[in-house]
């Protein structure tokens, strides 16, 4: 992953049930915002759904918002609601073009784009490094981080993770409340808000990778 910035940028980038206590900071918390998108991202990975534009969580209500790219003109919004909790995601109060069986009944373009598996690996990539800012996860951080990835100054793999370890001292050291993902151009956009003592603010965050993911 390479980063683009807003005005303060997040310093570099399964579902609820199949991650491990630590991801969660133990038992009894409730997930972080970006771990309810990425929880989502990954329910919809492969499934016969149209394909994701954005995701926006509420933290407080454990609901996540998925917005659809429309490819057939629908006369409805594209998108759906889905609960995540401790034992997975659930969807709720299907699209309407969506069927009692799940499958996507109406819509024309809809219907035929909905018919082959989403692909949301960018997404859920995107997704994971924003995860390992906001609850730091030098693991995570080194799988993704491309070998020349330059964040405030720091150049190539050590150097951004010696940085990090320096920024990143809570968790969660940002909120992140929604996403967007640009497959043409590989980027994930995100809102954020940053909780670091002397860092205070929110901004836009932009996470570029190349074809392989990093």
């Amino acid at each position: 992953a390479r980063r683009g910035q807003g005005p303060r940028a997040l310093g570099a980038g399964a579902a609820i049930a199949s991650t491990t206590a630590s991801e969660h900071g133990g038992p009894g918390r409730r997930p972080f915002d970006v771990e309810m998108m990425l929880a989502v991202a990954r329910f919809l990975n492969g499934s016969a759904s149209p394909q994701v534009l954005s995701l926006r969580a509420w933290a407080g209500r454990g609901l996540v918002r998925a917005d659809y790219i429309d490819s057939g003109g629908a006369a409805t919004p594209l998108a759906e609601f889905f609960e995540v909790t401790a034992a997975g995601v659930r969807r709720l109060a299907p699209y309407p073009n969506r069927g009692a069986g799940g499958g996507w009944s109406s819509g024309g373009g809809v219907a035929a784009a909905a018919a082959r598996p989403a692909r949301l690996d960018l997404l859920v990539a995107g997704l994971e490094w924003l995860r390992a800012d906001v609850a730091p996860d030098e693991e995570t951080h080194r799988r993704l981080l491309h070998p020349d990835a330059e964040i405030f100054g720091a150049r190539g793999l050590e150097e951004v993770l010696a940085l990090k370890r320096r920024l990143l001292t809570k968790t969660p050291a940002y909120a992140v409340p929604a996403v967007a993902v640009d497959e043409v151009n590989r980027v994930v956009t995100c809102e954020f808000e940053c909780l670091l003592e002397g860092m205070e603010g929110r901004g836009t965050d932009f996470v570029f990778f190349d074809s392989d993911l990093r």
